[in-house]
């Protein structure tokens, strides 16, 4: 188990950023680090800079950021989706991310009329 918020890719976070829940009850991925893995970890990092910087400009941003395009397994056959990761600010510290809203949308889903009437291959752009 993670206790440290190390990574092998040396991000200067170090964070735990477990999976608590998912809308399929008990799951393996249930107490996965997301932050120790690359490709999560880096985007999870954007996010942590987009929230500290967020109070130095006339407008807040919102921080929300995306993964790149994978297979998500949860889905028979896989299909390729993204992972959304939106931080949540207390009331009082909007600079501060205290937690995420997570999702993971097959691309059909984000985008289902286009996807039913070019197929998947097409939809993302693939020959």
């Amino acid at each position: 188990h993670d206790t440290t918020g190390e990574t092998p890719w040396n991000s200067t976070n170090k964070i735990l950023t477990p999976v608590l829940m998912t809308d399929e009850g008990p799951h393996p991925i249930l107490m996965l680090n997301t932050h120790h893995g690359q490709v999560r970890g880096i985007v999870i990092d954007d996010m942590i800079d987009c929230a500290k910087q967020r109070n130095l400009g006339d407008e807040l941003e919102h921080c929300g950021v995306l993964t790149g395009i994978f297979d998500i397994k949860k889905f028979d056959p896989p299909k390729p989706g993204i992972i959304i990761y939106q931080p949540i600010y207390p009331a009082l510290s909007a600079s501060t991310t205290t937690t995420t809203m997570t999702t993971t949308p097959s691309i059909e889903a984000v985008y289902p009329a286009h996807c039913t009437f070019m197929g998947t291959a097409p939809c993302l752009g693939i020959q």
